[in-house]
């Protein structure tokens, strides 16, 4: 799913982009590609699968100071079905992360700190890379559903000094993932050899 093409159009959209500029995103850039997320408990091997605790994005992007992050539901999201829940105005704190885990910076912070946002479907939140949030409580019987997007800017005088760092590693497996494939014989097909 995250690589259909219909996702990454979104994340590139005239509104979004025209939105990251309003923000003050004077040259934005993807930060990463697109996540999309279904959480639920029965569908994960692991917590973090489904719910992430307290963190801020800003540690495993290490982008530009004004990075955001797009929150997009694809579903009305309740407390219910585990609404975001976000430490307000804890973006103003700087990195309070004190380790990575699974790729998140996980910070220390006060459950009373923090609040639900519920939001319907065509609704988007938006917010800082350090803004301290976690994942809420999925205690229905349906996976959430939602996609983010995270966002740089080019132009953000410490991006630049620190010459565009980019924290995400991608490259491909070594090992042929389905052992010998392709055959000359079904290359032959598809090129009408």
């Amino acid at each position: 799913i995250q690589h259909l093409i219909s996702l990454h159009q979104l994340s590139l959209s005239d509104k979004i982009v025209n939105c990251l500029s309003e923000l003050g995103l004077t040259n934005p850039s993807i930060s990463t590609r697109p996540v999309m997320f279904f959480n639920h408990p029965n569908l994960a091997k692991k917590k973090v699968y489904y719910k992430v605790d307290a963190h801020q994005d800003w540690r495993s992007m290490q982008g530009s100071l004004n990075s955001v992050v797009i929150w997009i539901p694809l579903m009305d999201i309740n407390k219910e079905l585990g609404a975001l829940k976000i430490v307000p105005k804890s973006h103003l704190k700087g990195l309070v992360t004190s380790k990575i885990d699974h790729g998140f910076g996980m910070v220390e912070a006060d459950s009373d700190d923090f609040i639900d946002v519920e939001v319907k479907i065509g609704d988007v939140l938006i917010f800082s890379s350090f803004l301290i949030h976690e994942s809420g409580n999925n205690v229905s019987n349906e996976p959430r559903w939602s996609c983010h997007f995270r966002y740089n800017d080019l132009n953000e005088k410490s991006f630049i000094e620190r010459g565009y760092p980019h924290a995400y590693l991608y490259r491909p497996v070594e090992d042929l993932l389905t052992k010998n494939f392709p055959s000359l014989s079904q290359i032959s097909k598809i090129f009408k050899i």
